[in-house]
């Protein structure tokens, strides 16, 4: 035999337009990021690589479980692999911007010359790391090019000053 009903409603109509909008948000963050020509990433407290743009995973080949946590530095070349995480770990021990050049290997085995830049986002600590990858491959060849030619001319001018010192003795 009933006795009573009780009925307890609640309104969650703030709760489920609070959580549509941070889904809208997130989607459009993961669309801007993903449209970007740069890789887009953000790493944790620590450095740890939390995600990356579909622009990683074209460019380095890698799934998102090699990529993750510091899954990024199998990708550096060997002679730039000391130095970028010399620059990485003075960043974090200062929580400071930095950026750094360096080649990365991309999915068919090549090198390219990129520049990652990283910005640590702090309330007091640091909480997050944001940073983007651009690839800088056409202009770095271009530059060590004409470093190359100046060292060359250089060569040549001092060659031709000793003979010119030679003839006037």
């Amino acid at each position: 035999e009933v006795v009573g009903v009780m009925i307890i409603a609640s309104d969650a109509t703030e709760q489920v337009i609070s959580k549509k909008q941070l889904e809208e948000s997130q989607r459009k963050w993961k669309l801007l990021a993903d449209t970007m020509p740069a890789i887009v990433w953000i790493g944790d407290a620590d450095g740890d690589a939390s995600f990356f743009n579909e622009r990683w995973y074209e460019f380095t080949g890698l799934t998102e479980a090699e990529s993750l946590g510091s899954g990024w530095t199998k990708i550096l070349h060997p002679d730039d692999a000391p130095r970028c995480l010399e620059i990485w770990n003075d960043a974090h021990a200062k929580q400071a911007f930095y950026a750094v050049e360096a080649r990365y290997r991309n999915k068919e085995g090549d090198y390219r010359w990129v520049i990652a830049r990283g910005v640590p986002i702090r309330e007091g600590d640091v909480l997050t790391w944001y940073g983007t990858t651009t690839d800088i491959h056409e202009h770095k060849q271009l530059e060590l090019h004409l470093e190359d030619m100046v060292e060359k001319r250089t060569e040549e001018l001092a060659a031709k000053n000793i003979l010119l010192d030679n003839i006037l003795k």
